[in-house]
């Protein structure tokens, strides 16, 4: 990619008589990119190191400028040296590359030297903070010769990302929780044998609703429905449903929310999402589903509380409701709940005489 910069309004001293005062002035011209350099010239780094570049330039009226926001930086040699749009070169195997960064036609480069693993890596030691679904979590890796010289394994963990600063005796990896349970992670050579492996705990993650009415718990099952989870956990770490309502109240069959405010309002969503059924859960007493149109596909924000064994009706393979979660903790809220007088306001039915306000919902767990 190539950016072009043309200067047109330079006031030339030479050419100007009363540049910028009352006179007259002289002729405006384009002032072109002469030259372009890339530094430092020629850096060493070892493999898995990173090295910034800074590109600068030389315009034809004399002037120069720091241009490495305005360049595109390439590497001659992709499986030596990746190159950032910023500037900023990470080693991958031993090699030379040349970094080269280009504007205006112009093009500057430097010759890159990644230095290869002194020897094979080793791993001593695998260690990481403490889980919770969702939250971004620290996996650190002790050992000899890490630094470009394996690679981290953790299918249930996505996002994973190496941190900058590690060492050839110890590197830090990040990445998030999508599971619940155990969710191995193995560091393998960059041949791809495994060095070292773990499985730590993911604890089932929890959800406390604090309502106008009472508190409750609900546990949520990813690994049942990993689509429904994720889109309801981003909700609830917005603070999406604070001060929405329970609106359709219908007692000895389920309690619905999470769709508008006291006044009926529909606060803007999230797009919808897939539709997760079958997936190993039931619509039984307690348990804690998506609300949708009759689109298979059309789950956003709403949800619903089964107040009753609710299976033979929600349970179908074809047109069910996807559950995800279940009531773990103030089921007796929900009862109270299912239990407070009704009206019907304009075209909505069964909505609470005094509004059961979602005051938060909180991650717990």
């Amino acid at each position: 990619m190539k950016v072009i910069v043309w200067i047109t309004a330079i006031c030339a001293a030479a050419l100007a008589a009363g540049c910028g005062g009352g006179g007259s002035s002289g002729p405006w011209f384009p002032v072109t990119l002469s030259t372009i350099s890339v530094a430092p010239p020629a850096p060493t780094i070892a493999s898995g190191g990173t090295q910034g570049f800074v590109a600068t330039g030389n315009y034809s009226d004399g002037t120069n400028a720091n241009i490495s926001s305005a360049v595109a930086w390439t590497s001659s040699n992709n499986a030596v040296a990746t190159v950032a749009s910023s500037g900023v070169a990470t080693g991958v195997t031993g090699g030379t590359a040349v970094i080269t960064a280009t504007l205006s036609g112009k093009a500057g480069s430097a010759n890159l030297t990644v230095s290869p693993p002194a020897g094979p890596a080793s791993v001593s030691g695998v260690t990481t903070d403490t889980l919770t679904y969702s939250k971004t979590v620290h996996i650190t890796v002790n050992g000899q010769n890490l630094l470009g010289g394996i690679t981290l394994v953790a299918p249930g963990c996505s996002n994973i990302a190496l941190v900058a600063g590690g060492t050839t005796s110890q590197v830090v990896y990040t990445c998030t929780p999508a599971v619940s349970g155990s969710m191995p992670i193995t560091v393998n050579a960059l041949g791809g044998s495994a060095l070292s492996s773990i499985s730590p705990t993911v604890p089932v993650p929890q959800v406390t609703m604090v309502t106008t009415m009472g508190q409750m718990v609900l546990e949520l099952y990813p690994n049942n429905a990993p689509i429904t989870v994720a889109n309801f956990m981003q909700y609830v770490a917005s603070g999406f449903y604070s001060n929405l309502i329970f609106h359709r109240v219908i007692p000895g069959f389920v309690i619905q929310g999470g769709g508008f405010t006291s006044s009926l309002q529909q606060p803007t969503t999230l797009a919808p999402i897939t539709f997760e059924w079958p997936n190993g859960l039931s619509n039984t007493l307690g348990s804690v589903a998506m609300a949708r149109t009759s689109a298979l596909n059309s789950a956003t924000s709403q949800f619903f509380i089964n107040l009753v064994d609710n299976s033979a009706t929600f349970d179908s393979s074809t047109s069910g409701y996807a559950v995800f979660g279940a009531v773990v903790s103030g089921m007796s809220v929900v009862d109270s709940m299912a239990g407070v007088p009704t009206q019907t306001v304009g075209s909505y039915q069964n909505v609470p005489v005094t509004p059961i306000v979602i005051n938060s919902m909180t991650q717990t767990q």
